[in-house]
């Protein structure tokens, strides 16, 4: 071959142009209209700043004012209400995204007090739920008197959806407000 017979130098010229070819190629060929981005527009940056954990956290809003309990891996939320006014705890039985009713078939739910006695709430339907089912439950007395604020009740909440057992617990987190 005749490139043997080139000064060292100049045998490195068909290796640099290789090179310099195969480089040109890629970035021409690898990024066209702008490499598939966008620009930053301030809408995009308001949207992020106002939901900065979205990816990590998941927060609903309780449709009834009360406290939501996550039920399954995101599947189902219980929400508990406190109704000082009428004497009664309710809970409710609520869609993955808080927004519609669950109707399960149970005649009762217990709510089981962190150091207490449970708390046996009877179906009580609402007009939406089918035949022989319930999406809301409420419980009266004595024991649903005594608790001076919803903040003071701890425990958790069990219900059975679609012949699989859920329980979620019953949290305050003080520092957010009450996103559960």
């Amino acid at each position: 071959m005749l490139i043997h017979h080139l000064s060292p130098h100049l045998r490195l010229v068909p290796t640099t142009l290789a090179l310099l070819g195969l480089g040109s190629f890629l970035v021409l060929s690898g990024c066209g209209d702008g490499g598939g981005y966008a620009p930053v527009t301030d809408k995009a940056v308001e949207e992020a700043e106002a939901h900065p954990h979205e990816e990590h956290e998941h927060h609903h809003e309780a449709p009834h004012g009360g406290h939501l309990i996550e039920l399954g891996d995101h599947l189902f939320n219980a929400e508990v209400v406190l109704d000082k006014d009428a004497g009664q705890l309710i809970v409710y039985v609520l869609d993955a995204h808080a927004e519609n009713a669950q109707g399960v078939a149970q005649e009762q739910i217990e709510f089981a007090v962190e150091g207490g006695d449970a708390i046996a709430l009877a179906a009580d339907p609402q007009e939406s739920d089918a035949e022989g089912h319930a999406s809301r439950f409420t419980a009266s007395g004595d024991q649903i008197a005594a608790i001076e604020d919803i903040e003071h009740l701890h425990g958790s909440v069990t219900v059975e959806i679609n012949g699989e057992s859920y329980t979620g617990e019953l949290t305050h987190d003080h520092d957010h407000g009450h996103d559960h």
